[in-house]
């Protein structure tokens, strides 16, 4: 072989050929089960929990994903979720003894030497506070990778590669930002952490790809901010008049004002208002998200998509919310399953994929549960 002859190329198509296509077929990701058939299951933990205070929680979470993860489909076949009680047991108590029990003598013994009002403790607690915040984003990579990891699909599992503490540190210094920015970048650090996130995912040995952009999240953001500001005006302004009222133009001595039961039920029913009105743009906001996510990534060449709505997921929150709340925690597992429930019949994967072709990812797995995630009680979707 001559090493100077120029490279060869591919021969060009004949005219009137069709064009390659990609190996693979369609993939369909659909939901089957009834959410409420886990009533049962949240009736058992809660007495359980009570039964080991609390101990039992992290074998009913188990138990919880194993039904979830089962009703979840790909080509008709079901996940599998393969974690334990006892790892995430395990990774719990190391994280309380490694960072919770030497943080808190830490902070003890400061008031023994130094005095609560002393220039060391209060260092001492700044410095707790920011290690805490920058262990959250470490926290939910951590637990995402854990739970991929512990997900198979056809024997084959997920996993993340990367590293957790490089994305707790852009978590952490992006999150910096907000103050300087008036909170303007948020859309920018939500889209650069998911990007983090997808980038790091492997289903199997093959990557997802994130490429998405900052592109059509500043339009649903205006909304929602310059409406939160308008909002907390709404709030300002009407306790303020209410005041005014019940002070004859605030010329009654504080100690002498008394509100009225009517005046008490008006601001509550306007602070209802504007929370019920704030979770509209907020729940707006977050449904384009949620979409533009899913939208920006892809998997072998196949993209995702996403088809919530503000409304659906303000219904879906608050419903859940007041089931768990109402019926002190027995129908959880049913809100979980709702929840993903809601976003699996809503998610599509555009084009087809080799999945003949993607093997196991042979990575090493976690050995202990999401103990920081536990702590900080940190979710992912």
């Amino acid at each position: 072989m001559n090493p100077h002859a120029a490279p060869q190329t591919e021969p060009p198509a004949p005219a009137g050929a069709e064009p390659m296509q990609r190996p693979g077929r369609p993939v369909t990701i659909e939901w089957k089960g009834d959410p409420f058939s886990l009533g049962g299951l949240g009736a058992i933990n809660l007495a359980l929990n009570i039964c080991t205070l609390g101990i039992y929680s992290f074998w009913g979470r188990t138990e919880i994903r194993k039904r979830v993860w089962s009703c979840v489909r790909i080509n008709g076949e079901p996940l599998a979720y393969t974690g334990t009680g006892g790892e995430m047991f395990k990774g719990f108590l190391m994280v309380f003894g490694v960072v919770l029990l030497p943080l808190l003598a830490i902070q003890v013994g400061s008031i023994v030497v130094f005095g609560p009002k002393s220039v060391v403790h209060q260092i001492i607690q700044v410095a707790s506070y920011v290690g805490f915040i920058y262990l959250l984003g470490v926290a939910s990579w951590r637990a995402r990778r854990y739970r991929l990891s512990r997900t198979a699909w056809r024997g084959i599992r997920g996993t993340m590669e990367g590293s957790s503490w490089k994305f707790g540190a852009k978590s952490f210094f992006s999150a910096l930002l907000y103050p300087l920015t008036l909170g303007w970048m948020a859309p920018w650090r939500a889209n650069m952490l998911q990007r983090e996130l997808s980038n790091d995912t492997r289903l199997g040995n093959r990557p997802m790809k994130y490429v998405g952009t900052t592109q059509g999240l500043y339009g649903p953001f205006s909304a929602l901010w310059f409406g939160s500001i308008g909002l907390y005006l709404l709030l300002i302004g009407g306790i303020l008049a209410q005041t005014w009222v019940d002070t004859d133009g605030f010329k009654k001595p504080q100690g002498q004002v008394q509100m009225s039961p009517g005046a008490v039920l008006g601001i509550l029913l306007l602070v209802f208002l504007v929370l019920f009105l704030f979770s509209i743009i907020s729940g707006w906001y977050r449904s384009r998200l949620y979409n533009h996510f899913a939208r920006s990534t892809t998997y072998e060449g196949a993209r995702f998509s996403l088809d919530t709505t503000g409304g659906g997921l303000i219904a879906l929150f608050i419903s859940n919310y007041m089931m768990s709340a109402f019926t002190f925690g027995i129908l959880r597992p049913v809100a979980e399953a709702r929840a993903m429930k809601y976003f699996i019949d809503r998610l599509r994967l555009e084009g087809p994929v080799d999945l003949d072709a993607i093997a196991q990812n042979e990575a090493a797995q976690d050995r202990t549960g999401e103990g920081l995630a536990t702590i900080f009680d940190v979710d992912v979707v």
